[in-house]
């Protein structure tokens, strides 16, 4: 009689726990949380795999999150920076922003911040996800003060 109690609830144990394999972790619900928030500020977020400088490649992920603000911007160029350490940003070719207003914005910006570009049609943040939703608010400031 007690062994039956034992199959039924192994039985029960083997048909429920794949079920809990497929929950997000607490990690991945972190990050659905932020990219609802980033809706909500009016950013789009997209997962890409940005084409990293050689020199950057062993530090970042793959894929990566890429946070945007639409806007029409005519007479912006094209221009990115990367992150090597916490507000120090360096171009594709290693040398160092040297431009006091851009810096000023870029201040603002979380240290897991990877990289910031900039065209006439969008500004755009790949950014780990780390953080909170006051960083987030923070990357969003950043991205419409530009």
């Amino acid at each position: 009689m007690n062994l039956t109690w034992l199959w039924v609830a192994l039985g029960l144990f083997l048909i429920i726990s794949p079920a809990f394999w497929l929950l997000p972790s607490r990690r991945q619900q972190a990050q659905m949380q932020l990219r609802l928030a980033a809706g909500r500020l009016g950013l789009r977020v997209t997962m890409v795999r940005p084409d990293w400088p050689h020199w950057m490649q062993d530090l970042v992920a793959k894929e990566v999150a890429q946070y945007l603000w639409l806007r029409k911007n005519t007479a912006c160029k094209d221009w990115q920076y990367w992150q090597v350490a916490p507000g120090v940003w360096h171009n594709q070719w290693r040398e160092p922003l040297e431009e006091p207003a851009l810096l000023a914005h870029l201040a603002h910006l979380p240290a897991d911040v990877w990289s910031i570009s900039a065209g006439p049609a969008a500004v755009q943040v790949t950014w780990a996800e780390r953080g909170s939703e006051a960083e987030l608010a923070q990357i969003g400031q950043c991205l419409k003060s530009l």
